[in-house]
């Protein structure tokens, strides 16, 4: 008898995943188990490249490497690979980016690109996302020649506030590693006593008032003068 029916063309659905040699196969494999991302280790992966190899190995390696996790990643990734323009809060504002990188620098996750909704490159860590992050169509931006790299600068020189200059005192003990983090060129001026000046952009406040914090005694804010009434102010409600 005739029948109703329909084909399914199964190219169509099939994944675009490479055709790893079993060479290839067993060096992510290995690369898996040396070094994770968050708590668990995922062997789905490898099943749909063609499977696990067929030695037991790797199974007793010691992992070297467990790289931060967040909710927000696997979308981010996608993002930057097929330059799908994502939408998420953050600091308070929905923000519309174009995803250039995604990088690891200093134990976080950062995400580098073009702000549509400031009209400038940004960067913003990924645990501090506060929304589910909503990725549009592939290809839904050209991505620049040259893209920015993913900086490992302090927290407190990129944000949202109006920048200003900070001017902070630094007891002569602290001098060292002020120089090493900061940079010799971050020294405006060294004192007979072995203290030192140090000039700061300042965009993000809250970032800038923690690090003053580290200090406890041994820093002061000199200026600008709202910069130092708002830390003076905020040190007085911890005490």
């Amino acid at each position: 008898p005739p029948e109703t029916g329909y084909r399914i063309d199964p190219d169509r659905y099939r994944g675009s995943l490479p055709d790893l040699t079993t060479d290839e196969l067993a060096a992510l494999h290995l690369a898996n188990r040396l070094v994770r991302l968050g708590d668990g280790i995922d062997e789905e992966p490898f099943w749909k490249l063609g499977g696990r190899p067929d030695s037991g190995a790797f199974d007793s390696l010691a992992t070297l490497a467990t790289l931060p996790d967040d909710p927000a990643l696997p979308a981010l990734m996608d993002a930057v690979v097929e330059r799908r323009i994502v939408t998420f809060g953050y600091r308070g504002v929905a923000r519309v980016v174009e995803p250039h990188r995604l990088a690891l620098r200093n134990g976080n996750w950062h995400l580098k690109g073009h702000d549509r909704t400031r009209g400038e490159v940004r960067q913003y860590r990924v645990d501090r996302i506060e929304t589910d992050v909503d990725a549009g169509p592939s290809d839904g931006f050209d991505r620049p020649p040259r893209t920015a790299d993913v900086e490992d600068r302090p927290a407190w020189r990129y944000g949202d506030d109006e920048p200003v200059t900070a001017r902070l005192l630094v007891d002569a003990y602290h001098v060292p590693w002020v120089a090493g983090h900061l940079g010799e060129e971050a020294i405006v001026e060294e004192r007979a006593d072995g203290a030192v000046v140090v000039e700061e952009s300042v965009c993000n406040r809250a970032a800038f008032r923690s690090f003053v914090l580290t200090f406890l005694e041994g820093a002061e804010v000199l200026g600008p003068d709202d910069l130092r009434r708002e830390v003076v102010e905020w040190l007085e409600g911890l005490a």
